[in-house]
This record gives C-alpha cells, structure tokens and sequence, in this order.
C-alpha cells in the first residue's frame, strides 16, 4: 500500500529530523542569536513533515481503519491509549509542556 510507504519514509525522516534539531538547538545555544536562523529552518521542516504525516493518517488511514476494525476492537485501541502515558512527559502532560515552556521562553 503507497499511504503505509509512504508512512514508513516519513518516520525515517523524522527520526533524522530529530536528531538534526538537537544538533541545531546545541548550535544555537552556543552561537545565540545567530543559529536560532537554522533551528528555525530545522524546525519548520520538521514541523511541515509531521503536518502532512497526520494528514496522510487521517486521509487514508483512519478512514480505512475504520471500515475495517470492529467497534469492540476501536474501544479496546481507546482503553489502551488512554492507559498510556506520553513519552515525552509522563502521566503529567500539563506539568511538562509547563516546564518545556518556560525552558524556551527562559522563565
């Protein structure tokens, strides 16, 4: 199937993205403000790669997903969710996006 391919490349992509923001974000912390132009390109790019990642899910995907996966089954996916925490900050998402704010904004 393309869409799944295509998935496929788009993670790859962002696994190099990643690491290309951190090496970016080390820069700009040691040349600031000159490198903030480079992690800002960094950043878009990687931001308009997961912009139209989402939106091949959601297109083709999930819409074929759901013609396809039985409703027990979708609430089965909805409890596993809901029981997992977020790898970047835990149980407590509102407490890390707080601390990641105030880590950008220097606050």
């Amino acid at each position: 199937m393309p869409a799944i391919e295509e998935l496929e490349r788009q993670h790859a992509a962002g696994e190099k993205l990643l690491g290309v923001l951190a090496e970016r974000l080390r820069a700009a912390e040691d040349d600031f403000p000159a490198g903030m132009k480079a992690l800002r390109e960094a950043l878009n790019t990687y931001v308009a790669l997961q912009k139209s990642h989402i939106a091949l899910e959601e297109t083709e995907i999930l819409p074929r997903a759901r013609k396809c996966i039985p409703d027990a089954d979708w609430r089965a996916i909805d409890r596993a969710f809901g029981a997992d925490q977020d790898p970047l900050f835990g149980a407590n998402l509102e407490t890390g996006f707080r601390a990641l704010h105030a880590r950008i904004v220097g606050k």
